[in-house]
């Protein structure tokens, strides 16, 4: 296992550790210590996180914001240290004394990468159609995503078309051609008035 993530010392993290998993969360045994500190946790991942994708396939979105918000923390603290260290007005008995390292260059990719998965996954255009089916207009979807109609229906209308090839070579997968000619309809309903 690759340790690319900070120590996390209280016990609430054991508890972490133990819910998401042995890859996310190493608990001490007797003769097998994952680091030098009785009681430490050690965040890992099986493999460093390169690209967006690999975060994507990896493990779920919990775990994703899990280690994303791990690493920001961890660079906001080292930033902060490095601010204040810079004013001269640093004190570490009121700030701290331990050392708070900067990420790596692969710490800063590892977010980076994170970063866009999540977000291609909460923004995903599914949600837009299950908008669509709830009763949402396209005027109400526009304005939640911050676009025209006109880009909101394009975009919709080519993520339909994806799910309609995805289900002609996967038919257990994507949508069936009545779905796809009811997305179709749906894209196009009330386009005049755009």
């Amino acid at each position: 296992m690759n340790g690319c993530g900070p120590t996390l010392p209280d016990a609430t993290d054991n508890i972490r550790a133990a819910a998401f998993g042995p890859e996310w969360g190493v608990l001490e045994t007797p003769g097998k210590r994952p680091t030098d500190n009785p009681g430490e946790i050690v965040m890992t991942t099986p493999e460093p996180i390169t690209s967006w994708r690999d975060a994507r396939f990896d493990m779920p979105v919990s775990r994703q914001l899990e280690r994303y918000n791990a690493l920001a923390a961890k660079d906001a603290a080292a930033r902060a240290r490095a601010e204040l260290v810079s004013r001269g007005s640093y004190d570490p008995a009121r700030h701290g004394a331990d050392d708070r390292p900067a990420l790596t260059v692969a710490e800063h990719l590892e977010l980076l990468a994170l970063a866009e998965c999540i977000a291609r996954t909460v923004r995903h255009p599914a949600h837009v159609h299950h908008a669509l089916q709830a009763g949402a207009s396209w005027a109400d979807i526009a304005r939640i995503v911050d676009s025209d109609e006109l880009t909101v229906r394009r975009d919709y209308l080519r993520w339909a078309d994806d799910q309609h090839d995805l289900h002609q070579s996967y038919p257990h997968l994507g949508m069936t051609d009545d779905e796809h000619a009811a997305a179709t309809a749906r894209a196009g309903q009330g386009a005049t008035e755009a």
